[in-house]
């Protein structure tokens, strides 16, 4: 450029420096936050990986829970791919530095792998020594000492080969990048800090860890990074798997010999014990057995007295009215003689009377017989013959020859002979049974008299024997009385000699009962002796096998094999880390070229009005003989100039400035080193070409335009557009109301519609902007608030083991100390789908206990509870595996595999869940518990108590959580105020600059109207007014293309186990409408004493 265009770009930039500075402040404005937000993630990332380097942090965490030996750290020094392996060890102990006891981290010092990094003072000497957490400790704290707290339980306390160590100096470590020091079964449930100590301070056989470091090639959280150490891991974890199972083999064999030899000596013990007892027994039933016979005997012997006694004495006592009965019984039986002798003589005339009759029975008798026999003798010998004859014919008939001649008719002879025999012997019968029933009556009646004397004499026979048998039984009875009475003579006399008998008799038991009594109390002492002997010696043994029975369940217990590969991901800073890397680097992403665009925009326009406001002077160079060039040159180097110059300002400041300033930010939570800035040349080339070569193109073709016309009609001014009638004035009722000002400010700002469009959308960008930096703060940070507020409603989580601690156990520790729980079971699960898979946490139980404490919604609405077979997922994991309403998945538990259908997606803001009924999953014992408290403190004291419970595992207080995410959140914080400062500068110069250019495009109009006698805040209004109307429309509308920008952003920040809500409160987008206004009215005040500073006489000169 030569001296005469020097000078005329030097006199453009003095005329117009307001212009100029804009250009350069908006170019440095977009450059600086494109620089800026794009250098922070990798300045941040980069600073961690060259800590992470520099203290060499283990990109392999091993553990196990059976230990791990130095042959097994030696197996994997000596696998490919790592650096370094280093055993180590780390207990979780309440101690004390001062009179407050708080959870702390005790770890050993690393010599080679996460190498604790010494801030103040020495690294301990002796194993009484230690470093402190610098997080937690300060360097006044140095000398002070560390004591362990007696409260910690036995195993913990053996852990340590002293009671308390002495801080000599202050260290960070790499494991810790972030403040949080994690979470712990422990006092509060959070880490204090981490104190360090030499490795022979803790009594262990056996390393707690073993830590390796790969070095790999790229950077932290890079894809090189993670491909080197994917393709490492599944070495480590095959090595792992068999040191793991080797060592399980080695403590269960002498775990398995230890108990065998406990319960070998148990048995001899129980041996030993039912030999005595069984001998001890023996004699003592013996003994008792003999007592107790004896004692039976005494007692028969006292019965058997006391029966004779009472013998004795009922029989004296019967023997007065036994002889009374004699005597009666002489009397009856001397009656009895009389009616016997009385009977006798009355049956002496019968038995005459009946031997008279039997006579004359007799006599009849004789008579009948003979008349009988004379009478039917003729009949009875015609009867006799004729049987004969009939005899005799017979036999001829039987005899006849048949081979004679004429036998035919001899038999015809002999059977007619035969059948008159025949009838004449029946008629012959018939004649002896007539004759014979002539004399039936007369034996009839001869047989009655038999038959009555018969009867009479079997009466007196009768009689006499009854009479004969009283005889009898007088005779016997007296004889019976006679010896009764003998006897009871004799028993009178026996009676005395029996009771003096029976009195000796009892004198005698009384003294062997005494003897048998003494002899049973000294059995009885001597059994009660035995028996407690006996019974000392069984608890002994009882208490000996429940020892051994619960050390096996203890060794059954600690000898479970469970093996872990943790790498940095799961270290919980460098996690937290990386999604507030991911969250700066989405920022980065997406603000910087919406910055960029709406920069390049408000420059672009500033620059075309500037060469369309001097196109007379272009034409008058032009005129003059300047070539295009040598016109054109001057106004590149005024855009080019305040391009570079703002870009290498913004560049400068943008990548030291806007890192520095996030990185500050994120100190509230990463504290462990300096940030080392990043600078890229090739971004800074990239800045330099957008920025300058950009805006000296879209000037280029400014100008292009302007010098295609003719020098003459460049020298005249430009003829101003056509007036036209806007919409409103054909609203009549409307524009009839509005002021002479207002209808000439809508006049004015609906005519030049291009400048229009450039202020809405430069407004409406910053507008935009603003909305979106207020969103992500809603969006993020209040998510714990959406998810305890809304989805979560407990305030303590409790896991616990159902092998160690039943549910009613639980139920009876909670009792009155919540005012409301649920159990449930959980489970880290697989979710498995044809798209992939993904860890989520399993949760199950009843409807009825999920109420209250889980609110399962979507939009508003709440969710059917899923039945048996069916499941409802959150939000975040839907997304990632593209699951949808209806599909099914594969839910891969530590015992099974469970196909399930998905009815329902449910809001979920924090983790990744997976909900079910009880039976869709086997109904599993519960083994987690949701409370809601009430208490003041959030459940933090209930929590502390929980810990200290016999199979409590875990207790989380949501309070806790809150506050830990408070400081991410009050750097996130800072992050939208950085965003929202730069929108908010960037709407004040766009403002600025395109309300200077209105005003220099209007200079005689302004004239004008301060000739025709406006006053000058009348001036102020005709023209101010418009850019306020239009900052008011550009606001309105940047807050509806904000929620679209929003949206865009919150896409793109993806973090995994979070899932952020789309959501912008109506304060956002309050205060971006009010910070566009303030903005609005800032520039026109700004923009005042540039308006009282117009020249009247000069701005009306005529150009021409």
């Amino acid at each position: 450029m030569d001296k005469y265009g020097l000078k005329m770009l030097l006199r453009s930039i003095r005329s117009s420096l307001g212009r100029y500075l804009a250009i350069l402040a908006i170019v440095a404005l977009g450059v600086g936050i494109f620089a800026g937000l794009k250098s922070s993630q990798p300045a941040m990332q980069s600073t961690v990986d060259e800590y992470m380097r520099d203290n060499r942090m283990f990109d392999f965490q091993l553990m196990s829970s059976l230990g791990l030996t130095e042959s097994d750290r030696a197996a994997f020094a000596q696998l490919d791919g790592v650096k370094y392996a280093e055993g180590a060890y780390g207990v979780d102990a309440m101690a004390a530095v001062g009179k407050t006891e708080e959870p702390y981290r005790f770890m050993s010092v690393t010599e080679n792998v996460a190498v604790p990094l010494l801030v103040a003072g020495r690294m301990p000497e002796t194993d009484g020594e230690c470093l402190a957490d610098a997080g937690a400790f300060s360097e006044k704290d140095i000398g002070k000492t560390v004591q362990l707290s007696e409260d910690n339980d036995a195993d913990t306390l053996d852990m340590f080969t002293s009671r308390s160590y002495k801080i000599v100096g202050i260290a960070k470590s790499p494991r810790y990048i972030s403040n949080d020091r994690g979470s712990t079964s422990l006092g509060s449930g959070s880490l204090k800090g981490f104190i360090i100590l030499p490795a022979a301070a803790f009594n262990s056989e056996v390393y707690h860890e073993i830590l390796l470091y790969c070095n790999f090639d790229g950077a932290l959280f890079s894809s090189e990074y993670d491909t080197a150490r994917d393709k490492l891991k599944p070495r480590i974890q095959q090595l792992l798997n068999r040191c793991g199972a080797r060592r399980y083999e080695t403590l269960h064999a002498e775990t398995d010999a230890k108990l065998a030899d406990a319960q070998l000596e148990i048995n001899d013990g129980w041996d030993e014990y039912y030999a005595n007892e069984s001998s001890a027994l023996s004699q003592i039933n013996d003994g008792l057995a003999q007592i107790e016979a004896a004692e039976s005997e005494i007692e028969q012997n006292r019965a058997a007295l006391d029966d004779a006694e009472k013998q004795l004495e009922d029989g004296l006592a019967s023997i007065p009215a036994a002889r009374q009965e004699i005597e009666q019984n002489r009397a009856l039986l001397d009656e009895k003689q009389q009616e016997i002798d009385a009977g006798r003589a009355e049956l002496a005339p019968a038995e005459a009377q009946i031997a008279q009759q039997e006579a004359e029975l007799a006599s009849a008798r004789r008579k009948l017989e003979t008349a009988k026999e004379l009478t039917l003798a003729p009949y009875k010998a015609v009867v006799n013959r004729l049987q004969s004859e009939i005899s005799t014919t017979q036999a001829a008939i039987d005899a006849l020859d048949r081979s004679q001649f004429g036998w035919e008719l001899t038999l015809s002879v002999l059977q007619s002979r035969l059948e008159r025999l025949q009838s004449e012997l029946t008629q012959a019968q018939q004649n002896l049974d007539d004759a014979a029933a002539q004399f039936a009556d007369q034996e009839a009646q001869l047989a009655d008299g038999e038959a009555q004397l018969a009867a009479a004499k079997a009466e007196i026979a009768s009689a006499k024997a009854e009479l004969d048998a009283g005889q009898q039984q007088i005779d016997s009875a007296r004889a019976q009385l006679d010896a009764a009475e003998a006897e009871l003579n004799d028993a009178e006399q026996q009676a005395e000699a029996n009771r003096e008998q029976i009195a000796a008799g009892r004198a005698e038991l009384d003294s062997a009962a005494a003897e048998v009594a003494e002899n049973r109390k000294t059995l009885e002492a001597a059994r009660s002796s035995a028996l407690d002997q006996l019974a000392a010696g069984r608890q002994k043994l009882i208490d000996a096998q429940a020892e051994l029975d619960q050390a096996k369940a203890d060794a059954d217990e600690q000898l479970k094999l469970n093996l872990y590969v943790l790498t940095r991901d799961e270290n919980s800073g460098c996690a937290t880390f990386e999604n507030d890397v991911t969250i700066v680097s989405a920022v980065g992403d997406a603000f910087p070229v919406f910055f960029a665009l709406i920069a390049a925009l408000v420059c672009t326009t500033t620059m075309t009005r500037m060469i369309n406001e001097e196109r007379t002077q272009i034409g008058t160079l032009k005129a003059m003989g300047y070539s295009s060039g040598a016109i054109i040159r001057k106004y590149l180097w005024y855009s080019g100039s305040a391009a570079f110059i703002g870009c290498v300002l913004g560049f400068a400041l943008g990548v030291t400035a806007i890192p520095y300033i996030v990185w500050v930010a994120y100190e509230i939570i990463y504290s462990y080193t300096q940030l080392r800035f990043y600078f890229s040349a090739a971004m800074w080339l990239g800045c330099l070409g957008v920025a300058v070569i950009g805006i000296i193109f879209v000037t280029w073709l400014a100008c292009r335009r302007e010098l295609a016309g003719k020098p003459a009609e460049l020298i005249r001014p430009k003829a101003p557009d056509g007036g036209r009638r806007i919409l409103l004035e054909h609203i009549k009722p409307l524009w009839s109301k509005l002021s002479f000002l207002s209808k000439v400010t809508l006049r004015n700002a609906f005519r030049y519609r291009q400048r229009v469009l450039m202020m809405l959308i430069g407004i409406g960008g910053c507008t935009a902007l603003l909305v979106t930096g207020f969103g992500i703060k809603d969006s993020i940070g209040d998510v714990l608030d959406f998810q305890y507020g809304e989805v979560m409603l407990y305030d303590v989580v409790v896991n616990y083991d159902p092998a160690r601690i039943q549910s009613e156990e639980l139920q009876s520790l909670l009792g009155s100390r919540t005012e409301n729980y649920s159990l449930s079971y959980q489970e880290e699960a697989t979710v498995r789908t044809d798209g992939g898979s993904h860890e989520a946490q399993l949760v199950a139980m009843d409807e009825s206990a999920m109420k209250g404490v889980i609110d399962l919604h979507y939009d508003g609405k709440a969710l059917a509870f899923p039945k048996a077979g069916e499941a409802i997922i959150s939000e975040g994991l839907a997304e990632q595996l593209k699951i949808k309403t209806g599909d099914t998945l594969t839910l891969e538990l530590d015992k099974q595999n469970v196909r399930v259908t998905v009815s329902g997606i449910c809001k979920n803001y924090l983790n990744h869940y997976v909900y079910v009924a009880p039976e869709t999953v086997g109904s599993p014992e519960n083994n987690a518990a949701f409370l809601q408290t009430g208490a003041e403190d959030g459940g933090e004291s209930l929590a502390a108590y929980l810990r200290s419970q016999t199979g409590v595992s875990y207790v989380s207080v949501v309070q806790q959580e809150r506050d830990m995410m408070a400081d991410s959140m009050a750097s996130l914080d800072i992050v939208v105020a950085l965003i929202v400062g730069c929108s908010a500068a960037l709407a004040f110069i766009t403002l600025y600059n395109l309300t200077n250019i209105n005003i220099m495009e209007r200079v005689r109009e302004i004239a004008t109207i301060k000739v025709l006698g406006f006053y000058p805040l009348e001036t102020a209004s005709y023209v101010l007014r418009e850019n306020l109307m239009l900052s008011v429309l550009g606001g309105a509308a940047g807050l509806f293309l904000g929620k679209l920008f929003h949206r865009f952003v919150m896409a793109m920040i993806q973090v995994d186990y979070m899932h952020y809500d789309v959501r912008i409160s109506a304060l956002s987008y309050a205060l971006a409408f009010a910070v566009t206004v303030v903005f609005a009215l800032a520039a026109n005040f700004s923009m005042r004493p540039k308006l009282d500073r117009v020249n009247m006489a000069e701005s009306l000169k005529s150009v021409e």
